[in-house]
């Protein structure tokens, strides 16, 4: 039996489509890495992506409600997004932080929440040799003193 096909060239096309098709995959081999962020009141929040042991930083400006990673990320990579700093009247956090990346991360959430400041003034001290201490902060008071511990309390 003897097949004769018209338009074979067609035929390939076709065909090297649906091979190709079935290789699955997401279509791009890029993955981008976003958030959204709370309370960010302050500058100096900085968050960092680990990758293959490489840190991948990003500063999130003062107000921003929504943030993104300038590199992206490969297929099936694992990534881990933690606070590298922040200013020391914000405590932050990451939800989400942590997967693997299958398609677009959207669902990263930064929320800061403000620390409180311990301090207060000293007056009518007569003697010499006050220290007060917050933990491991220390704090030596003279006669007539405003004073501030350097760590915040926590929240």
């Amino acid at each position: 039996m003897k097949i004769c096909l018209r338009y074979p060239r067609t035929l390939a096309i076709l065909t090297a489509t649906l091979v190709l098709s079935a290789c699955g995959g997401s279509g791009s081999s890029e993955i981008a890495l976003s958030g959204t962020a709370t309370g960010v009141t302050g500058s100096g929040v900085i968050l960092a992506n680990v990758v293959n042991t490489v840190v991948m930083p990003i500063a999130i400006p003062v107000n921003a409600t929504t943030f993104a990673f300038p590199t992206h990320l490969q297929f099936g990579s694992v990534y881990s997004v933690y606070v590298q700093a922040e200013p020391v009247n914000l405590s932050c956090m990451v939800l989400n932080a942590a997967g693997t990346a299958t398609g677009n991360v959207t669902n990263l959430q930064l929320v800061c929440t403000s620390r409180s400041v311990l301090g207060g003034t000293v007056s009518g001290l007569t003697g010499a040799g006050l220290v007060l201490a917050n933990g491991g902060d220390v704090v030596s008071v003279g006669q007539c003193n405003d004073l501030q511990f350097r760590e915040p309390c926590p929240p």
